[in-house]
């Protein structure tokens, strides 16, 4: 079996379903990966067809919910844990279950959480947890789902009053963060998430923030996107955040020193001593 094929998802509503198909210049472990998952989607959809509760949908002239859909197929991995990479205790503080299985793939401690239909509640409840939990963990994730979801439901209202809640809901804590020499505090996001149209995501930076001692201050003055993007951070990409991190904590690894076999992306980094005999 092989990882190399298409999804199933059409992601939007009103396409079909995509055919499962090895993706050009595949082996053949992916084709049969390809055919094997294609007998069992066809297995799924006779089997929840002829569930008791879609034929009672039927009856009352619901569509059927008799269909699984899968995308992103691949092959798990053996990445480093998040300590060995970065050199930091972590800790994630978050309701996704997608958020809890990754930051436990990468050896992070998971803190689960439960949303209760109040988004700046659960922040502030989450930052509290976070700030309590300092003293045991050098790096603290914390997020929220609320604005992704309010802008799934393409209402631009809906997504600014999620936006609203949880700028109180970071009001009540910041201070308490923000007043500690020790730590340092950025917010941002992973993706963007268009309020109208039909792209599920979309391409624009999201604005980052980020406060500590000893990282520049400059003219910027709101948190949106095109304000931060004006900001003396520049532009960094996904792949760079650590990085930023680790250099506002004074961490950060000078181009080219190496004092490890393998790379590490802070400094300095736990090295075997060099011994006289």
């Amino acid at each position: 079996m092989g990882p190399d094929f298409t999804d199933t998802n059409p992601m939007v509503d009103g396409l079909p379903i995509p055919e499962v198909l090895p993706l050009r210049g595949a082996d053949a472990a992916s084709g049969n990966a390809a055919a094997a998952l294609k007998d069992y989607l066809l297995h799924v959809h006779a089997a929840l067809s002829a569930h008791p509760i879609n034929t009672n949908r039927a009856a009352r002239g619901l569509c059927p919910v008799n269909a699984v859909v899968t995308q992103r197929p691949g092959r798990p991995g053996c990445p480093e844990p998040f300590f060995v990479r970065h050199g930091l205790r972590a800790l994630s503080v978050a309701s996704g279950i997608i958020y809890h299985g990754l930051c436990a793939y990468l050896g992070m401690d998971v803190e689960k959480c439960a949303d209760t239909g109040d988004p700046g509640g659960d922040l502030a409840k989450r930052l509290a947890f976070a700030r309590d939990s300092l003293d045991q963990y050098d790096f603290i994730h914390v997020h929220t789902k609320a604005p992704d979801e309010a802008a799934h439901t393409k209402s631009p209202e809906k997504k600014r009053r999620v936006i609203e809640a949880l700028d109180a809901g970071l009001g009540q804590m910041v201070d308490a963060f923000l007043d500690d020499p020790g730590v340092v505090v950025a917010v941002t996001a992973d993706h963007s998430t268009p309020s109208a149209g039909p792209l599920i995501h979309c391409g624009e930076p999201v604005p980052l923030v980020v406060c500590g001692p000893g990282v520049r201050r400059d003219a910027v003055t709101r948190f949106d996107e095109v304000a931060a993007a004006c900001g003396a951070l520049g532009h960094p990409r996904g792949t760079e955040l650590m990085r930023v991190l680790q250099n506002a904590m004074d961490r950060a690894r000078l181009a080219g020193i190496r004092e490890t076999a393998d790379p590490r992306d802070f400094w300095p980094a736990p090295c075997a001593p060099f011994r006289v005999r």
